[in-house]
């Protein structure tokens, strides 16, 4: 995107360090702030939150604090939305949570005491999930 903006300064002989924000065109300027806005970072949900929803009155309070907490991850709005609103493995769950806090050790990450909390509600999102598939497809 900086070498786009650089580019367009240049062949218009404008000092690329000069106010350039205000110099570029309209159109420029909404595809600059349309990117930025799709790369803005939002909360993922480990569980899709459809189905946080459609178990929430079996879950403790414990593991809907994790839900909404030890077990979101920062992902770009454009990567949010084209993700899946199925439950992903366990294993890729597991790996991106040890990523997030614990410099991706899963010996550790498994020892976090959330993890339990997160083994369980996984389990209820999980049997969720195949009770929902077989509804769909009986």
């Amino acid at each position: 995107m900086v070498d786009l903006v650089r580019t367009h300064f240049q062949g218009m002989g404008v000092d690329y360090h000069d106010n350039w924000y205000g110099a570029l065109p309209p159109l420029l300027v909404a595809k600059i702030e349309k990117h930025l806005a799709e790369a803005r970072l939002e909360p993922d949900h480990g569980i899709p939150v459809a189905i946080l929803r459609a178990i929430q009155p079996e879950l403790t309070t414990a593991e809907i604090n994790v839900a909404c907490g030890a077990f979101t991850f920062p992902l770009c709005k454009r990567c949010n939305r084209a993700k899946s609103k199925s439950l992903e493995d366990l294993e890729v769950l597991s790996e991106r949570f040890a990523r997030q806090y614990w410099n991706g050790n899963r010996d550790l990450a498994m020892r976090d005491p959330s993890w339990a909390h997160i083994s369980s509600l996984y389990m209820k999102a999980l049997r969720y999930s195949r009770r929902a598939a077989n509804a769909e497809n009986p």
